[in-house]
């Protein structure tokens, strides 16, 4: 039986702070295999991603609440762009 007296809270509150979590760990993340060559990607490298692709974003004056379309085939860069 747990005791809940004991248990710690998760500081987590969301995927996000999960994300932030691994962003600078050099451990594989994710394995993607194109049909002519397999390509890794760490955690930090997705990390870069992730914030490269936002800057972008603001940088384009597209703000919280604006409508955005992404359109392309299915690539690991999804990830990132989530």
């Amino acid at each position: 039986m747990l005791n809940n007296d004991r248990v710690q809270p998760v500081a987590r509150q969301n995927l996000v702070d999960l994300f932030r979590e691994f962003s600078g760990s050099p451990t594989e993340f994710l394995q993607y295999d194109s049909g002519y060559r397999n390509w890794k990607y760490t955690y930090a490298q997705v990390s870069f991603a992730a914030h490269h692709f936002a800057a972008q974003l603001k940088d384009s004056n597209i703000r919280k609440g604006d409508k955005v379309i992404f359109w392309s085939e299915n690539r690991p860069e999804w990830i990132a762009a989530f």
